[in-house]
């Protein structure tokens, strides 16, 4: 079982260790910080599920400290759990306008302080979930194009830093609008479906692959060269080409177009972006032009 984190803020240590033994035997992990500052530090190095947070901090205010993380999309979704003791009780309107979650009173009780911990941690993954589904492509079950342009940014920063290659191919296929008319956007959407079964078939644990347009997919390919790309693609265009299903008026037989770019080390340029460049020249050359019809 994967444990979840805590990060509890608050100067006693005898309440570091009160919140350990009250939360004894659930699936989390706590580390603990004495003051915001390190609090703060603490987040950004480990960031937690969830965060217990005392409402006299020693240095600085609460509510700041909460827009503080509700400003950064790094921290927003992070639940935050007010440790409130009687001479703050009149922060809890504060709180919540400052993105508080909830309220523990203190001296903590165990049965209080596990329910709102594990209904803290309950939000936390239901707003995982959804900012996996709104990144995810319902038609075909990859990655959608939010998702690659997170992504790209995360790889191009890492190449850049480690000198590793970074490359991307573009996939387009060809005469999906065709298909949907003569066979029905059912079959346009099994169509789809079986292209991004058969890329999804060639790629490695760490690629990333992603539907960005109606007929378009994109794969991010870390530490691969320009030539690890292109052999790659090579491939795939073969595989789709050998790709058909039966539809209603017979075969439909799938083709595609791909263009493929890498990071220039030089500029740091995107890979995207040169892949783009590339499915443009492909699309303008006959001959590479592969494309998917219903006969």
């Amino acid at each position: 079982m994967t444990l979840r984190r805590i990060i509890l803020i608050d100067d006693s240590e005898a309440v570091h260790r009160l919140v350990r033994a009250r939360l004894a035997g659930e699936p989390v992990e706590i580390r603990a910080a004495r003051d915001g500052q390190t609090g703060m530090a603490l987040i950004r190095e480990w960031p937690p599920d969830l965060i217990l947070l005392d409402a006299e901090l020693p240095s600085g205010n609460a509510a700041d400290f909460c827009r503080a993380l509700r400003s950064d999309p790094a921290t927003l979704h992070i639940p935050v759990l007010l440790l409130v003791g009687a001479a703050a009780l009149g922060q809890k309107p504060v709180g919540l306008e400052a993105g508080v979650f909830d309220f523990v009173a203190k001296p903590l009780d165990s049965t209080e302080l596990r329910a709102r911990v594990r209904a803290g941690l309950r939000m936390k993954f239901l707003m995982e979930l959804l900012q996996k589904k709104a990144r995810i492509d319902s038609l075909t079950g990859l990655w959608n194009r939010e998702f690659l342009q997170q992504r790209l940014q995360e790889e191009q920063s890492l190449a850049q830093r480690t000198g590793r290659p970074l490359a991307c191919i573009l996939i387009d296929l060809k005469g999906l609008d065709a298909i949907n008319q003569r066979c029905g956007y059912a079959w346009g959407d099994q169509a789809l479906r079986a292209v991004a079964d058969c890329i999804q078939r060639h790629t490695r644990s760490e690629d990333i692959l992603c539907r960005v347009g109606g007929d378009e997919f994109a794969l991010l390919l870390p530490n691969t060269s320009q030539s690890g790309a292109n052999a790659l693609a090579k491939r795939l265009l073969e595989s789709v080409s050998h790709l058909t299903l039966n539809g209603p008026e017979g075969v439909i037989r799938l083709g595609a177009t791909v263009g493929v770019g890498a990071v220039d080390s030089a500029t740091g340029s995107s890979p995207v972006e040169a892949a783009i460049q590339a499915l443009l020249r492909s699309k303008a050359d006959p001959r590479r032009n592969a494309v998917a019809q219903c006969a």
